[in-house]
């Protein structure tokens, strides 16, 4: 019984110290290539004074690959954040890492001299954007806006009609997008 006392007395005081040090960035969004609305939550934990490391979730609607229309397409990341401060506002800059989560279309394409299909789902997920947080709310909540780019990466089955070789390539698409959130 004095275990369960003591960690219902510790744990809390635990998880306020670290709250202090963590925040959760919640928006929505138009992506830029067909102006469909998206969302982002990332939890964020800030390590040293300027740099924070976090984990999230998204979702917007773009192409993910060259024969897919556009689809929505959540992803995982985690997230390297660099925080600058200026006159009790932040402004940062970040970079995520994670996969995109969709089922390619299974079509072929080919240009003059090559046959190219996608024979895998998912493909990986990159973001690169910067954001500023404005004026905080009387509940304690900050708006903020953020520009960033969305991207998937993914591999390529290409045949060469002329040569008859087959090999795997690389592949990227991307998009940018403009959004709003609170910071919590």
């Amino acid at each position: 019984m004095k275990r369960v006392i003591l960690c219902c007395v510790i744990f809390p005081i635990t998880m306020l110290s670290f709250a202090q040090k963590s925040s959760v960035y919640a928006d929505g969004g138009i992506c830029l290539a067909y102006f469909y609305p998206g969302y982002s939550i990332t939890y964020n934990y800030t390590i040293l004074k300027h740099l924070g490391i976090g984990m999230g979730i998204q979702g917007y609607t773009f192409h993910t690959t060259i024969p897919n229309e556009f689809q929505f397409t959540p992803a995982l990341y985690t997230q390297l954040r660099y925080k600058h401060f200026h006159k009790k506002r932040e402004s940062y800059f970040f970079i995520d890492f994670g996969a995109n989560y969709y089922a390619h279309s299974n079509k072929y394409w080919n240009d003059a001299t090559n046959d190219y299909s996608i024979s895998e789902n998912n493909g990986t997920y990159i973001g690169l954007g910067c954001g500023r947080n404005l004026k905080p709310t009387l509940q304690g909540w900050q708006p903020y806006w953020v520009v960033k780019i969305i991207s998937n990466f993914y591999r390529v089955n290409d045949y060469n009609i002329t040569t008859a070789q087959q090999s795997i390539v690389g592949r990227g698409d991307a998009t940018l997008v403009v959004s709003v959130g609170l910071k919590l």
